[in-house]
């Protein structure tokens, strides 16, 4: 195994505090903990880890949502206000675009 870049251990260790977040982190509280200015930090991890930031952001803010659609009762609107989308048509579209199903499906399934 290849050992890691120190840059590599940063990004690696900021991911994993995205994590533990729950998903719900914007990318200049994000900066602000890597020390690093926004636009650094999205170069930098485009070229590590080879995608964009703002979809890895998105992706762990999508999950965080999926999480709460799946375990709770709690109305879609409610899921989309506590995971940060902008109202419950955002969540929808975005859940859509990802896995080509409705919150309402998710939670027949």
């Amino acid at each position: 195994m290849v050992p890691l870049e120190p840059c590599d251990v940063e990004l690696r260790d900021a991911v994993e505090w995205v994590e533990r977040q729950r998903g719900l982190v914007s990318l200049d509280a994000l900066a602000e903990r890597t020390r690093r200015s926004r636009r650094t930090l999205q170069r930098h991890f485009l070229e590590r880890v080879g995608v964009p930031l703002r979809w890895v952001l998105q992706r762990y803010r999508l999950h965080e949502a999926v999480d709460h659609l799946a375990t709770t009762e709690a109305r879609v609107t409610d899921v989309a206000a506590q995971t940060g989308y902008a109202d419950q048509a955002h969540l929808t579209r975005q859940l859509r675009r990802a896995s080509g199903v409705t919150p309402k499906a998710l939670r027949s399934r």
